[in-house]
């Protein structure tokens, strides 16, 4: 090897080993990077940050695709909050391209238990499966004559170019679509109306039937055949008349408020119609109905069943027999009665709403045991109250963003 190879050589491999400093990170998404280190001023910092899919243009929070830990309160800098905002996107855009496969949006969104257990700072992203950004692409070279080369800021116009339009189109889809469903509403509204009077009318009919039937098995005490044939028609009959009216019953408050949530203080709300109301403070809506679903329980033999047999020992509720416990838990059955009583605020029922991911939320399955054993007028009690809770807490949250916009 002659020297010049060898000093040739010899420059390359120092040049091979010599240190480089390290690249400065570009963000791709230069927003969300600086709304990162945001979360940093001041000496603060978010206990986690989770990426979770958005559902009804961002007011459910859907399946949560990511979530990072952090301890302490060390500043970011301009490089980590731009490694940490380019791993989060990543993870984003990976879930639309594999699990979505459609535009989705996606929220960034801080939490800190010092600040309360909702999120205190979110950020939205817009996303597409890349395989549909790639055929955009493609259909739009196709279009473009050879003389006119696509290049990088082209297509990033383009791009959103398309973003707009589906915001456009999303924006018209939901227009139409809350259109629609008022005018579903309104129709079902006016056809519970004429179901339930329909309902009073066949009810009020049966007990004349039942009635009748009563006074037709004194006039044939000769025959037994017939009397009990006869007794055990008139007993159907009052059966099904007895459901029919719970079920009126239930239905009945809610239909009267006219879908506006009713009186949740308890100062103006009529009496439960079992005879239970006072002349000085009647109950509200949810006491209503939870008194109607605890008796209903109780006449129709199901209520061991359902909560167990339930005794207070020192002021506390305990189970007869532990190993005989109910469907539903003693902490559940707890709820109803202390709201009945007025012991607990309404609110309390919340906490026992089917989804709120709550401890004591009644479960899909205790919902399919209990079934089988409630009847049409006792579930509509249950029904209804799940119903007016939703509502009760929809209005609020309505109330408090017109509270915020204004």
């Amino acid at each position: 090897m002659s020297d010049d190879e060898k000093k040739k050589k010899k420059k390359d491999k120092e040049e091979t080993v010599e240190p480089r400093n390290p690249a400065t990170i570009t963000p791709d998404n230069p927003d969300l990077a600086r709304w990162i280190q945001e979360l940093w001023a001041e000496n603060e910092s978010p206990q986690k940050i989770c990426v979770v899919q958005l559902m009804q243009r961002g007011r459910v929070f859907g399946t949560i695709v990511k979530t990072v830990a952090f301890h302490g309160n060390r500043r970011l800098g301009a490089d980590e909050a731009g490694e940490l905002s380019n791993s989060l996107l990543a993870v984003a855009q990976e879930d639309c391209d594999v699990v979505v496969r459609k535009p989705q949006a996606y929220g960034v969104i801080a939490y800190d238990a010092s600040k309360g257990s909702e999120p205190y700072s979110r950020k939205a992203l817009l996303l597409r499966p890349k395989a549909y950004l790639v055929e955009q692409s493609r259909a739009h070279e196709e279009d473009d004559d050879e003389d006119n080369p696509q290049d990088a800021k082209t297509i990033a116009l383009r791009y959103l170019q398309e973003q707009v339009k589906a915001l456009q189109f999303e924006k018209t889809h939901y227009a139409t679509g809350i259109g629609d469903a008022m005018t579903v509403l309104r129709d079902s509204n006016e056809e519970l109306r004429g179901w339930v009077s329909d309902l009073i009318t066949q009810n009020r009919a049966i007990f004349s039937e039942a009635m009748g039937a009563l006074r037709q098995l004194e006039e044939a005490r000769s025959a037994e055949l017939d009397r009990k044939i006869a007794l055990e028609w008139a007993q159907l009959k009052i059966s099904l008349a007895k459901d029919g009216m719970r079920t009126a019953r239930n239905l009945l408050p809610g239909i009267l408020s006219g879908d506006k949530g009713g009186n949740e203080g308890g100062t103006n709300s009529p009496s439960n119609g079992n005879g239970n109301g006072s002349g000085t403070k009647t109950k509200s809506m949810e006491q209503v109905l939870v008194d109607n679903f605890l008796n209903d329980c109780g006449d129709t033999g199901v209520q061991v069943a359902l909560f167990g047999d339930c005794e207070v020992k020192n002021g506390e509720l305990k189970l007869v027999d532990e190993s005989k416990p109910g469907i539903f838990t003693l902490r559940q059955f707890a709820i109803l009665l202390q709201v009945r009583e007025g012991n607990l605020p309404a609110e309390a029922l919340d906490a026992l709403m089917p989804g709120s991911g709550k401890p004591d939320s009644i479960t899909p399955e205790q919902i399919a045991k209990a079934q089988p054993l409630l009847t049409e007028g006792t579930g509509m009690a249950l029904m209804e109250l799940v119903g007016l809770r939703r509502r009760r807490n929809e209005e609020k949250s309505n109330a408090n963003a017109t509270q915020g916009k204004g």
